[in-house]
């Protein structure tokens, strides 16, 4: 297996951890939604701790897949993703490109869940 076919499956395999986290992710902020509804400080701050945790862990490999997309020379955002999955041969390239669209899906549902925390904790606070 030569260089860029390591990255390849690098980036494959952060693709499927990230998917697998953004799903528990999206899970904890709708408990978290819950906790927040029912004033459960205990609930709020367990569910807070875990997020965060979760978090590091996808910022991490978000570094780590820029960093892959520029060893491609490929700008280390979602062009640059798009471009590197064009770039792959038919079978990995309908996987990336399967497990992207999948994870750019869990991370809009993510932020509309968060954001709908924020109104709610805002509310709260009034």
């Amino acid at each position: 297996m030569n260089r860029q076919q390591k990255l390849l499956a690098a980036l494959e395999q952060d693709l499927q951890r990230d998917l697998a986290e953004y799903r528990r992710l999206l899970s904890l902020t709708e408990a978290l939604h819950d906790a927040l509804l029912r004033r459960d400080s205990p609930a709020v701050e367990a569910c807070n701790q875990q997020v965060g945790a979760l978090l590091d862990e996808v910022k991490t490999r978000a570094a780590r897949r820029c960093r892959i997309l520029q060893a491609f020379s490929l700008p280390g955002d979602g062009v640059g993703m798009l471009r590197l999955i064009r770039l792959c041969d038919p079978e990995q390239r309908s996987r990336l490109a399967v497990g992207w669209d999948e994870l750019q899906t869990l991370v809009r549902a993510c932020n509309w869940q968060n954001e709908n925390n924020g109104k709610l904790l805002a509310m709260q606070h009034d």
